[in-house]
C-alpha cells in the first residue's frame, strides 16, 4: 500500500491541483444566463406591432377596463380595398354594439387623419 501511494502521489496531487484550478476558473453561470437569455422578437411580428400600438397611451385613464388591440394584417402584401372595408365593418360592428359588449371606447383607422397615420403601417400591410 505504501508503495502504491508513493508511486501515485504526484498523479493524485496533480489531479487535486487541476480540480482546484478548474473550480476557481469556472464562469458565473447565473450571470451568463441573465446576460444572454433575453429573447427579443423582430419589430415586424404581430405581437410587437400590437405592443407598439398599445404603448401609444391609447385608452389610458379609463378605469376598470382592459385594453385590447386588434391587429389586422395581410402578411407581406399590401391590404386591398376589400380588406380595408372588412376592417372598417368590424370596427363599425364593435361601435354599434359597444353597450352590449361593455366597450367604453373604440378607435379605428378611418376615424380621422391622425388615427389613419398612427394605425395604418407605412407599407400598408397592417
Amino acid at each position: 500500500m505504501k508503495k502504491l501511494i508513493h508511486n501515485h502521489f504526484f498523479a493524485l496531487l496533480a489531479w487535486v491541483v487541476i480540480l482546484v484550478i478548474s473550480l476557481v476558473a469556472l464562469p458565473n453561470v447565473n450571470q451568463l444566463t441573465r446576460e444572454h437569455s433575453q429573447i427579443t422578437l423582430p419589430n415586424s411580428t404581430q405581437s410587437q406591432i400590437a405592443q407598439t400600438i398599445e404603448q401609444q397611451h391609447w385608452g389610458h385613464h379609463v378605469n376598470n377596463t382592459y385594453q385590447v388591440v386588434a391587429v389586422f394584417s395581410n402578411g407581406n402584401q399590401k391590404m386591398s380595398a376589400a380588406d380595408r372595408q372588412n376592417v372598417q365593418k368590424t370596427v363599425d360592428c364593435l361601435q354599434k354594439h359597444q353597450d352590449e359588449y361593455g366597450i367604453k371606447a373604440v378607435m379605428g383607422p378611418n376615424d380621422n387623419a391622425a388615427t389613419r397615420k398612427q394605425l395604418i403601417s407605412k407599407d400598408q400591410t397592417t
